[in-house]
């Protein structure tokens, strides 16, 4: 990769910095990418794709599930790679083409914004109104049901 951008004049750059984890309006590409094998991790969200359509970055993504429901569900024109020889060819098309890419960012991305903003908000709400309910089901159990219930958990 470092060969691939010092010879075009790119700067690549690993962002390490836990205080930057969802500000890319610095950059003008993001790549999210944990291999080029693709496949599923469920555990893994897709906060870089979400971040960077928010930022109104462009962004390229490997085939792996969640960049695959981003694409169906939020933005369809994310560009997804299987091999270092399409990574390339694609950083090289956004570049010849960025006014392009930009567009689709903005077409998508101010959309979403609010729409995404509300969802995680509402996920939230959901999350805690459970809380209260779990808390309030602890407080009025029985000494006897919440025995059973530490015991359950170490058999």
């Amino acid at each position: 990769m470092d060969s691939f951008c010092k010879n075009r004049h790119l700067v690549f750059e690993i962002v390490d910095d836990w205080k930057r984890w969802k500000d890319y309006s610095d950059f003008d590409l993001i790549l999210a990418i944990r291999d080029l094998k693709g496949g599923n991790y469920l555990n893994k969200p897709f906060s870089k794709l979400i971040n960077a359509l928010i930022a109104g970055v462009p962004m390229i993504a490997t085939n792996e599930s969640s960049s695959i429901y981003f694409k169906k569900n939020y933005f369809p024109e994310l560009p997804i790679i299987t091999s270092k020889t399409e990574l390339f060819a694609k950083i090289l098309e956004m570049k010849e083409n960025y006014g392009y890419h930009l567009k689709m960012i903005q077409k998508n991305g101010l959309s979403i914004s609010d729409v995404y903003e509300n969802e995680v908000n509402k996920s939230w709400e959901e999350v805690f109104q459970k809380s209260e309910e779990f808390l309030f089901k602890w407080k009025t159990s029985s000494r006897l049901l919440k025995s059973l219930f530490f015991k359950s958990r170490t058999i």
